[in-house]
């Protein structure tokens, strides 16, 4: 006799199937947000006296995803569907040195435009994993008042009730029409190259 056939065989397998579509649709539907204390955001640089880098630990991120994370059937290729939003304020980048933080905060025109901020316009699967997918999303990023278009690869994984997302990109300060700082009279100018990266541990709402 075949047991998959009978009753209490077809209720367990019905309510396992259940289950698993309840935890997806579940985890589908939760909004994410940061938790501050395990997140950064860091800019790396160089100069023509030696490299810098500042780091903010306080912004706000939000995701909220229509697929799953895990337990999808979603390939590279496929579009993820959410949406993610992403709000720094330019003074909380800080170095640890006051003339570089003068410096950086009044090329970034912190006092003009105060808020860095990124939205999500779309966003690919690059790969996937068991526990992990890498996605490229490409969204609208504003800085010193300019918004360009950019596109960031970006791994995101499930750690228990966490939303871990990390990657790193690199720009120019030019894109966003900002002048290098400069010191010294302008003996000292930093490279208009920068590298961008972060780590950002997110909880359910």
């Amino acid at each position: 006799m075949n047991t998959f056939k009978t009753p209490m065989m077809r209720v367990i397998v019905v309510t396992a199937c259940l289950s698993s579509m309840l935890t997806a649709i579940a985890e589908a539907g939760t909004r994410y947000v940061n938790s501050p204390e395990d997140s950064f955001v860091r800019v790396e640089g160089d100069s023509t006296l030696h490299g810098w880098d500042a780091e903010s630990d306080s912004f706000t991120i939000s995701v909220d995803p229509v697929h799953p994370f895990k337990g999808h059937d979603l390939a590279p290729g496929d579009r993820w569907e959410g949406s993610m939003e992403f709000e720094l304020h330019a003074d909380t980048l800080t170095s640890g040195r006051r003339g570089l933080d003068r410096q950086m905060h009044a090329s970034l025109l912190a006092d003009e435009h105060p808020v860095i901020d990124f939205t999500l316009l779309s966003a690919e699967i690059q790969e996937t994993k068991d526990d992990a997918m890498v996605l490229m999303i490409e969204g609208d990023m504003t800085c010193a008042g300019v918004t360009r278009t950019k596109q960031i690869d970006v791994t995101i994984s499930l750690e228990e009730d966490a939303l871990i997302m990390s990657g790193r990109k690199e720009m120019k300060m030019s894109d966003f029409d900002i002048d290098p700082p400069r010191a010294m009279l302008g003996a000292i100018r930093a490279a208009d190259e920068i590298e961008v990266s972060f780590h950002f541990v997110l909880k359910p709402e």
